[in-house]
């Protein structure tokens, strides 16, 4: 029997960001390592680690350090040009790793890529921001009828910015233990202000602005060199997004490598090949910063 206490889910929320950033971790490693399923074999005894934290109640830093060094000892070969693949898109297919989105993540590394995946906590703070964003839009509405201070409101909202503070601050402190590179907390106010002027961000539904907001980062901070969308055949919120307001986007910005693909029973042979289209682009472009910054 599960005792749904506040210690279990504050339990649940530490694994969930370990656990992704052991995954960024290993999506850094994996394309440069020079033997061949070392970064997986690093990850699996990571996971061993964690898990064994967990059952007993040990310190979870000094465990992600034993992780740190594991992932340390893999050699590797930074010297390789990478296209960079931001993955993006419905929650689901965007996050997993296996037959639900044609493996993409394993594929993208196959075709000599870095794939820079999707973590779950992006999902988490995208919800305690639209927690945040309609609240102070209910207490805008309220005020122009009431003159007093509404103490119900004030502690949900105080609630919010410090669940905000206590997960920003677990990930910033296991990321820097596992010295995860060019890592930065996502900033969902930052990502409302870019999609604001492309997407209507009172609208809520599926990832909501969050795929328009990735595409303009990745564009205006040179993040990675192919964005790829994926969800499900049939996924209104992202295919609306991406088959519609993405293209106002990418019309603005043509140098944007920007590709929307969606998983269906028979469609994996033309899955893979728009891909690959999309990759020969980035890994030119790629190749085309290395020449120039050497």
């Amino acid at each position: 029997l599960i005792n749904y206490t506040p210690k279990f889910f504050i339990t649940l929320i530490k694994a969930v960001l370990i656990g992704d950033l052991l995954n960024l971790k290993a999506h850094q490693i994996r394309p440069y390592e020079i033997t061949k399923g070392s970064t997986n074999q690093a990850l699996k005894e990571s996971q061993d680690i964690i898990s064994q934290a967990f059952k007993t109640h040990s310190n979870l830093p000094k465990a992600l350090y034993k992780c740190q060094q594991l992932f340390n000892n893999i050699e590797i070969d930074d010297t390789q040009i990478k296209p960079k693949v931001l993955i993006t898109g419905e929650f689901w297919a965007a996050m997993t790793q296996g037959d639900g989105n044609y493996n993409l993540h394993k594929f993208l590394e196959e075709q000599g890529a870095q794939v820079i995946p999707q973590p779950v906590f992006n999902r988490l703070l995208l919800s305690l921001w639209e927690a945040k964003y309609n609240l102070e839009n209910k207490t805008k509405l309220t005020s122009t009828y009431q003159n007093y201070i509404n103490f119900n409101t004030t502690k949900t909202k105080l609630l919010l910015q410090l669940a905000k503070y206590a997960i920003n601050t677990h990930i910033w402190l296991y990321a820097k233990i596992l010295k995860i590179k060019d890592f930065d907390i996502p900033d969902m106010d930052y990502l409302a202000s870019l999609a604001k002027d492309y997407y209507p961000i009172e609208s809520n539904g599926g990832e909501a602005h969050l795929e328009v907001a990735h595409l303009l980062e990745s564009i205006k901070h040179n993040i990675a060199h192919l964005v790829i969308s994926i969800k499900p055949f049939g996924c209104m919120p992202s295919s609306s997004v991406s088959d519609g307001i993405q293209s106002l986007v990418t019309t603005h910005y043509p140098e944007a490598n920007f590709i929307s693909v969606e998983t269906s029973g028979e469609g994996a042979a033309n899955f893979y090949s728009r891909i690959q289209m999309a990759l020969f682009k980035a890994t030119q472009q790629a190749q085309n910063e290395s020449n120039s910054s050497s």
